[in-house]
């Protein structure tokens, strides 16, 4: 396998311990792969109060605030450097934290982006319209959620589920930095609905030309087919039995409405999932 290398990582900080764990990841990611880390933090556009005291929308951050946010991400940029001996820019974005996160995203053109997330929280609300979420469906750049608790920094046994749908093994160029540094098993799991089991041998296909490729890579791999009724509870009872450290998945968009959203399954998964998911958006 050729050297193939994470040349930029960005992760977004709100300086809590969620966000803790997802810096770690990168800083750790980074320094495996000689890449360089971005380090974002937005400051939240709140407005201030006008003497009736009703919100006033337009007004703009003090000088001694965006001060305050360039010396506070200077000091965790160089804890940084000096304890994964990286390189490090520093950004601070002032402005709604999604919409900031994405432009900073588009400028910067990383390989990948790192969110943190409460992880298998069991109740939708906690994810949905989250920062992470609303960062996967905005933004076309491969976005790797980081539960709050747990060490995510040596992928050693990766979930690659596999499901008729356009651009399936386009998810596989995203890992193989990942696969060559750390020479994981890669578990793929081909998967139908009950209801499309007519599909099964489309997935077939897929697995035989992913196949070709883990081979030519000199991958350790694994397969196993399933036909289901909910894609979703296969992949995160699999990731269970098998004690993945890490998920891959597609995540399609549901176009049926006006705004589009991330299709049902990709939602249970990063809803309930006990571990970092990578998502790649077709």
């Amino acid at each position: 396998m050729e050297t193939i290398l994470y040349e930029k990582i960005l992760v977004a900080t709100d300086y809590t311990d969620l966000a803790e764990n997802a810096v770690k990841t990168a800083s750790v990611l980074c320094q495996q792969h000689d890449a360089e880390l971005v380090f974002l933090h937005v400051v939240r556009d709140v407005p201030a109060y006008t003497p009736d005291f009703e919100f006033n929308p337009t007004q703009n951050y003090t000088k001694e605030l965006k001060i305050a946010a360039q010396s506070e991400i200077k000091r965790f940029g160089d804890n940084i450097r000096k304890e994964y001996n990286i390189d490090v820019e520093e950004v601070v974005a002032y402005g709604e934290v999604v919409e900031e996160i994405v432009k900073s995203v588009e400028e910067k053109h990383p390989d990948m982006v790192l969110v943190g997330t409460h992880g298998a929280s069991g109740f939708r609300r906690f994810f949905i319209g989250s920062t992470a979420y609303r960062v996967i469906k905005h933004t076309r750049y491969p976005v790797m959620t980081i539960p709050g608790k747990g060490d995510w920094t040596d992928f050693k046994n990766i979930l690659f589920p596999i499901r008729y749908i356009p651009d399936a093994l386009k998810k596989y160029d995203c890992i193989r930095p990942i696969i060559q540094r750390n020479k994981p098993i890669l578990n793929i799991l081909g998967l139908t609905l009950e209801s499309e089991s007519d599909k099964m041998e489309k997935v077939f296909r897929l697995e035989e030309e992913l196949e070709k490729k883990l081979k030519e890579d000199k991958v350790n791999f694994n397969v196993a087919y399933r036909c289901c009724d909910n894609f979703a509870d296969e992949i995160l009872e699999v990731a269970d039995k098998k004690k993945v450290d890490l998920i891959v998945i597609v995540a399609t968009l549901d176009k049926s409405k006006g705004e589009f959203f991330i299709g049902p399954f990709s939602q249970q998964i990063l809803n309930h999932a006990k571990v970092p998911v990578l998502c790649v958006r077709p």
